[in-house]
């Protein structure tokens, strides 16, 4: 687990909104991520995390380590945004108090687009993947 970071620095988006708590494991290769999921959030419905939330855990995974390496080099992160996602597979939520586990592939950059895929995991049990395609200017 990589230490004494606070995710706040690392992404663009803020409290109650945030849906990553720490930073596992960052390279170009892949970036991994954990979040307990709380009681109380705006995607958090029925006690469970939301479909739109998932998404927008791998996005923020995503961003983390675009955050980390910006760090590393001592620049500002650049902000990004989603500019689309394909073959989007929800298998199950995850409930409030569980922790999800979220790793980000690189596939590839193209022309300010970093090409990802995304898989969300309960333990062993995977809840959600997709391969999304992310804004992120240089």
């Amino acid at each position: 687990m990589l230490t004494n970071l606070k995710i706040d620095d690392l992404i663009p988006q803020k409290h109650p909104f945030v849906l990553v708590d720490q930073l596992l494991t960052c390279d170009e290769a892949i970036i991994e991520s954990s979040f307990l999921v709380p009681d109380i959030h705006p995607l958090v419905h029925n006690g469970k995390l939301c479909e739109g939330g998932l998404v927008e855990n791998i996005a923020q995974t995503s961003a983390a380590g675009n955050g980390y390496e910006a760090q590393r080099k001592g620049v500002q992160p650049a902000k990004g945004f989603i500019a689309g996602i394909k073959n989007l597979i929800i298998i199950g939520l995850p409930k409030s108090g569980s922790r999800i586990f979220t790793k980000v592939y690189h596939q590839d950059r193209v022309m300010g687009y970093n090409l990802i895929k995304g898989e969300v995991f309960e333990g062993e049990k995977l809840l959600a993947s997709c391969e999304m395609k992310v804004y992120c200017p240089d």
